[in-house]
């Protein structure tokens, strides 16, 4: 037998473009069936692997055009600050 299991989410009260959004999907779905489909989307992705090649990929075109030295503290890992470089180059 399965349970049904509840989460709460708050928005903060700077969110209003978000509860805007909320309010008129609701009309056409149910805000819960919203949710879980956006997690199934998230868990088809897999945003976060997606994102770790693109950092690999992007740090070793850069490496191969001499553009970017890799520091020998981090070793093989990217920096936080390598990431977000990257991603405000796109």
């Amino acid at each position: 037998m399965s349970k049904q299991i509840k989460y709460t989410i708050s928005f903060l009260p700077t969110d209003e473009d978000l509860l805007q959004f909320i309010s008129a999907k609701k009309k056409a779905q149910s805000f819960s069936s919203y949710v879980r489909e956006l997690i199934r989307r998230d868990m088809e992705k897999h945003e976060l692997q997606d994102m770790e090649y693109i950092y690999e990929y992007v740090v070793t075109k850069l490496m191969e055009n001499g553009l970017f030295s890799q520091s020998t503290e981090s070793n093989d890992s990217i920096s936080d600050i390598d990431k977000e470089t990257i991603m405000n180059l796109f």
